[in-house]
């Protein structure tokens, strides 16, 4: 949990949120994370000129990611200060309800829903793209002989931030694509210098928070009580992995 906001005076429930990264998908874990799609499309369009106009205007989306189980031994130590950190767990329903209504001081974002990743091989992104009702959109001609782009954008827009290699799926990774974005500051990671946006995400959709296995329990489980008491009086959910590791 990197910041909780609340308002100087009255405290509501849609005033108080969190804020969390969203990372450029050009500079995932994965190298290749954000050209699996692109990759395949190569062999799928008619002029190589319409795929790399329809790439540039769509861009790279930014992507907060989430996984699919709040208590996974791979996770925490890979994402979790080895294990000593927090898993925040989210009501996705209000998240995709919410997310525009916090963030409505910067209109220029857009949000897909949360949705799962996709852990595909090249010919299976192949097929998918060939059988897409919007790429057969783009494949038909107007009468001047020329192919309109933007069943491609769309198409783009739509699948490239969820489709991942198949050597990461035991991550049951979910996203939330962010586009519109600014970026607001970058952190260096493995050698490697990260740029990313903040986005605000609805204190609502908080629903559990799970203490990590290498975690002091007992002391900061009594902090995050009181610090949800201080911010919101909203009940969420506290508790320890259940997962044996001392890190």
């Amino acid at each position: 949990m990197k910041s909780i906001v609340s308002p100087e005076k009255s405290i509501s429930y849609d005033d108080v949120y969190l804020v969390l990264r969203a990372t450029h998908t050009s500079f995932m874990n994965d190298p290749e994370d954000s050209s699996i799609l692109d990759l395949a499309l190569k062999d799928c369009v008619l002029d190589q000129a319409d795929l790399s106009a329809a790439i540039k205007r769509v861009g790279r989306p930014f992507s907060i990611s989430f996984c699919g189980s709040g208590d996974n031994l791979n996770m925490w130590r890979s994402y979790a200060d080895k294990a000593k950190g927090l898993a925040l767990g989210f009501d996705t329903t209000i998240m995709n309800r919410k997310i525009m209504t916090v963030n409505g001081d910067n209109p220029t974002l857009s949000f897909s829903e949360i949705t799962k990743c996709n852990y595909l091989s090249i010919n299976e992104v192949k097929e998918i793209v060939k059988s897409d009702e919007e790429f057969k959109d783009y494949l038909l001609e107007d009468n001047d002989g020329h192919h309109n782009l933007l069943p491609l954008e769309r198409m783009i827009q739509r699948l490239q931030p969820m489709i991942k290699d198949k050597a990461y799926e035991g991550e049951n990774e979910y996203r939330m694509a962010v586009y519109g974005y600014t970026i607001n500051d970058y952190f260096c990671r493995n050698g490697l210098i990260v740029p990313f946006t903040e986005i605000k995400i609805p204190f609502q959709a908080l629903k559990r928070l799970v203490i990590g296995p290498a975690s002091d329990y007992k002391h900061n489980a009594l902090a995050l009580h009181q610090i949800l008491h201080k911010y919101s009086g909203q009940k969420v959910e506290i508790m320890k992995s259940e997962i044996n590791y001392c890190g």
